[in-house]
């Protein structure tokens, strides 16, 4: 397989909507989750903040 990977595009328009993720639960993966949901939502511009 040679294909090529482009950038896949958000569909539809972004609303101005807050959004709070609180993750959980014992043992590890917590901090990791968190990172990953962060880079990406920074990675298309949007405002972010980890607490």
């Amino acid at each position: 397989m040679t294909e090529e990977h482009e950038h896949q595009q958000v569909k539809g328009p972004r609303t101005k909507k807050g959004l709070v993720i609180i993750n959980t639960g014992n043992g590890k993966g917590k901090t990791s989750a968190a990172l990953g949901v962060l880079f990406r939502a920074w990675g298309r511009d949007m405002n972010v903040h980890m607490f």
